[in-house]
C-alpha cells in the first residue's frame, strides 16, 4: 500500500485502538500491520531527531532557559501544559516570542542548521511509502468493533 510517511501515525493510532480485540484472523492482521507500520515509525524518528551540532545544543539548551522564565507554574511550581501546543503555557508570549528572535539572533548557525532540517523533514514525511499491508475480509472483522474502530482500520479491509 503506498502511503505518505506521515500517515504511518494515524495507521498507528488506528491499529492500537483495536489491539485488544479478539479474533484470531483479525489479531493476525492487526499484529502484522502494527509490526510493519512501527519498522517505518523507527526509520521517520531516525530522520526527526538526528545528531546535534553543539551549536544547536547550545541553542537549544537556552531555549530550555528561555521557556523555564516564561513558563506559567502552579502553587507547587509545576510548569502548566499548554494543551493547545502540547509545550509549557507561557505567562507572556510576546515577550517570549522577543527573547527568542534575540535567540535566534545570537546563534545563526543554529538558526540555519534547524531551519534546514525543518525544511528536508517536511519533504521527506510527503514522501510516499510502499508498506505491505495485511488486508482481511469484512466477515472475518469481529462482531465486538465500533464504527469508530472501524473507520480507524479502514485501510486493512478489503
Amino acid at each position: 500500500m503506498k502511503i505518505k510517511r506521515e500517515e504511518v501515525v494515524y495507521y498507528l493510532n488506528g491499529l492500537n485502538s483495536v489491539v485488544d480485540i479478539s479474533g484470531l484472523k483479525f489479531a493476525y492482521a492487526v499484529s502484522k500491520n502494527l509490526k510493519a507500520l512501527q519498522d517505518e515509525a523507527k526509520e521517520i524518528n531516525k530522520k526527526r531527531f538526528p545528531e546535534a551540532t553543539d551549536e544547536v545544543v547550545k541553542f537549544e539548551e537556552e531555549k530550555v532557559k528561555l521557556l523555564e522564565k516564561f513558563a506559567k507554574k502552579d502553587n507547587n511550581g509545576n510548569y502548566i501544559p499548554d494543551k493547545a501546543t502540547g509545550g509549557m503555557f507561557l505567562e507572556d508570549k510576546d515577550a517570549y516570542m522577543k527573547e527568542y528572535e534575540k535567540l535566534l539572533s545570537k546563534h545563526p548557525k543554529a538558526k540555519k542548521q534547524i531551519e534546514e532540517h525543518n525544511k528536508f523533514f517536511k519533504e521527506f514525511i510527503q514522501e510516499v511509502v510502499d508498506i505491505k499491508i495485511f488486508t482481511i475480509k469484512k466477515d472475518d472483522l469481529p462482531d465486538s468493533i465500533s464504527a469508530r474502530q472501524l473507520n480507524a482500520i479502514d485501510f486493512m479491509i478489503e
